[in-house]
């Protein structure tokens, strides 16, 4: 199972397109909290890997290996962005993080970083 979900969603969904003229000069979007999908699942007889992206340098690192316990997940892809348009990019680095090691996976485009990502989850499954 794989879910990626915003952290919030709008408080008040609208259907269709808003027009300018019926908003008025300003707009204000009031959003509710999601769900936290992985905290509330029954992980029994299932491995999982949580994602974080950080723009933290100081504190990501430790924010990402913290998820491990706090999610109870097995594993930690973790993704130091270097901005806000690090966002949306073709290509990321990936460190694999479990509670006994850090794999870096290196830079590389997303779709050999998924490869690798799964090698190292196999490597989950078979402990």
């Amino acid at each position: 199972m794989v879910a990626a979900v915003s952290d919030y969603k709008p408080t008040f969904p609208q259907n269709g397109k808003l027009k300018k003229s019926m908003l008025g000069e300003t707009w204000t979007l009031e959003l509710t909290q999601t769900p936290d999908i992985l905290s509330s699942i029954n992980k029994d007889g299932i491995r999982t890997v949580a994602f974080k992206a950080e723009m933290d340098e100081a504190h990501g690192l430790e924010n990402a290996k913290a998820l491990l316990d706090a999610k109870e997940v097995d594993a930690v892809c973790y993704n130091l962005l270097s901005g806000s348009d690090s966002f949306g990019t073709d290509s990321n680095e990936i460190e694999f993080i479990t509670p006994d090691h850090i794999t870096p996976l290196g830079k590389a485009d997303k779709l050999t970083l998924a490869s690798k990502i799964l090698d190292e989850a196999r490597k989950l499954a078979d402990d």
